[in-house]
């Protein structure tokens, strides 16, 4: 009998490990893609299209419960998830002086009065 259980526990994980197949470059290229253009247009409906729901946050604590979280809960919430990141996205558009490709909140926060001395 337990010969039996664990010959089928292994072909169960055997079968699922084989169903695992790594991304190519061109899938990998295409999810980042489209995650880039999602969060890019500040949309909490956007952004959730690419999640399977709920997700489950993991605490940076031992021992707490990982959160689960529905779909409505990430749109009621993401501007409290998110709203820095779109804050800073909107005031870099208004800038003339940093090249708006580059991601640097450090330098932006130093920086945001418009005073570029020490900036090569």
């Amino acid at each position: 009998m337990m010969p039996s259980l664990i010959a089928l526990l292994l072909t169960a994980l055997s079968g699922s490990a084989l169903a695992c197949q790594a991304p190519t470059p061109d899938s990998l290229r295409a999810a980042w893609i489209a995650v880039r253009a999602a969060a890019l247009q500040d949309d909490p409906g956007a952004s959730a299209r690419l999640y399977k729901f709920p997700l489950l946050l993991l605490s940076p604590f031992d021992g707490d419960r990982p959160l689960r979280v529905t779909r409505t809960a990430f749109n009621d919430n993401y501007v409290d998830l998110f709203g820095a990141e779109i804050q800073f996205r909107q005031e870099l558009k208004k800038t003339r002086w940093l090249a708006q490709s580059i991601y640097m909140p450090e330098a932006y926060g130093l920086f945001k009065d418009g005073v570029t001395d020490g900036i090569r």
